[in-house]
């Protein structure tokens, strides 16, 4: 159980040494996340595009990455219709390379990046790396013809790390290296640093975007991934994206916005990786993201002057430290312990014990404000202090000040 704020520890000597957290933007921090969606797909839920549209505005993220179909127009539509509301696509490439380049300029304010085609090592069969050496120079070569269309081109993202160091070679030919960094029921943290470390060594040390992250919620499922709980999703997903931020990946893309199908007997695993249900209802995980993107864009009044320096000592501790600037001036400190919070092999959740964590102000603040995205709407204001215990456990606390 959570400890009361009532509960807090006063500091004690003997603890480990305060750190300043390094302060990054906290648009940029929203500016690394996406969703994948499927806005093609006709016989899914995506059909009802007027109501995704209305989903992703709720949530507050400004990419989607999708695969582009030459056959279906009405898709190419529907992402300026997302670049209206601020929201750009990366696109998964495929298709005769001239055809696709003259639809990619046609996007071009549309698109944040294009990328290689996708898990191509098991989606194009035996002869996918003949196919690949001859589609990048080619896509490559289109694409630099067109000096008006200036986005990165993504690696392929490779489903074997066998995969990736085959095409090693090839990797002058793309700009962004591109992975799949999924736990399998567990922690989001070791995956994405993990895949992230092993992709830079491989290719030469380029930025690195994690075009698909997640987790289902197909209880039932007895094949693929291990599934986890909506709460236990909701507890990852923040942490997921923050720790994508944490690591220095260029964005993070969760998989995938919405559920395809109705699928009651929750023992297919495809059917329950979105944010949303099948009636595009929210999840847990929808909601705890969309406080979070909220918390860090932060209200839009008068502009916070001399906000205090902020040290912690979270790192010795294990605790995960981001600190985000808001365009008004005032702070988020998020914090959380890379912990368990499901169990894949009971299928039960975790509690994971509460770590004290001691956050000191270079002044008092003029307000300070305590919030968890993953359990409840409820942002509680504390008492302006120069130091505070904060007990931080396996979901994200945000700690906003100014």
């Amino acid at each position: 159980m959570r400890r009361p704020l009532a509960a807090w520890l006063a500091l004690r000597p003997g603890t480990p040494a305060l750190e300043t957290p390094p302060l990054r933007s906290g648009r940029a921090f929203i500016g690394s996340i996406g969703v994948n969606t499927h806005l093609s797909y006709a016989g899914t839920t995506y059909a009802r595009f007027a109501v995704i549209r209305q989903r992703l505005r709720e949530l507050g993220v400004l990419n989607v990455r999708d695969g582009l179909f030459l056959a279906r127009p009405f898709e190419l539509a529907r992402i300026e219709q997302l670049a209206a509301d601020g929201i750009r696509t990366t696109l998964i490439l495929q298709g005769p390379p001239p055809a696709v380049a003259s639809v990619v300029k046609g996007l071009r304010g549309a698109l944040a990046a294009v990328e290689s085609p996708n898990e191509p090592d098991v989606s194009l069969g035996p002869g996918w790396q003949p196919l690949l050496r001859r589609f990048l120079p080619a896509m490559r070569a289109q694409l630099a013809a067109r000096p008006a269309l200036r986005v990165p081109l993504l690696g392929p993202s490779v489903v074997h790390d066998s995969s990736r160091e085959a095409l090693r070679d090839l990797a002058p030919q793309w700009d962004v290296t591109n992975i799949h960094a999924y736990a399998g029921g567990r922690p989001p943290e070791e995956a994405l640093d993990d895949d992230a470390e092993t992709a830079r060594r491989i290719e030469g040390g380029k930025p690195v975007e994690a075009t698909e992250t997640g987790y289902h919620n197909a209880l039932n499922a007895t094949a693929g991934q291990p599934p986890v709980s909506g709460r236990a999703a909701a507890v990852y997903v923040p942490r997921a994206v923050l720790e994508g931020f944490r690591d220095g990946l260029v964005r993070t893309f969760l998989y995938e916005l919405a559920d395809e199908h109705a699928e009651p007997a929750l023992s297919d695993p495809e059917q329950h990786f979105g944010l949303l249900r099948a009636d595009l209802s929210p999840k847990p995980a929808f909601v705890a993201l969309q406080r979070l993107i909220a918390a860090v864009r932060g209200p839009s009044g008068p502009r916070a002057r001399d906000v205090p320096g902020v040290r912690t000592d979270a790192r010795g501790l294990g605790v995960r430290a981001v600190l985000l600037g808001r365009d008004d001036g005032s702070r988020v400190l998020a914090l959380w312990r890379p912990a368990v919070a499901w169990s894949a092999a009971e299928r039960a959740p975790v509690e994971a014990t509460p770590v004290d964590v001691r956050v000191v102000f270079a002044r008092a603040p003029r307000a300070v404000a305590l919030a968890h995205p993953s359990e409840s709407a409820t942002t509680r204001a504390l008492s302006p202090t120069t130091s505070l215990s904060l007990p931080v456990a396996a979901d994200v606390a945000l700690l906003s000040f100014r």
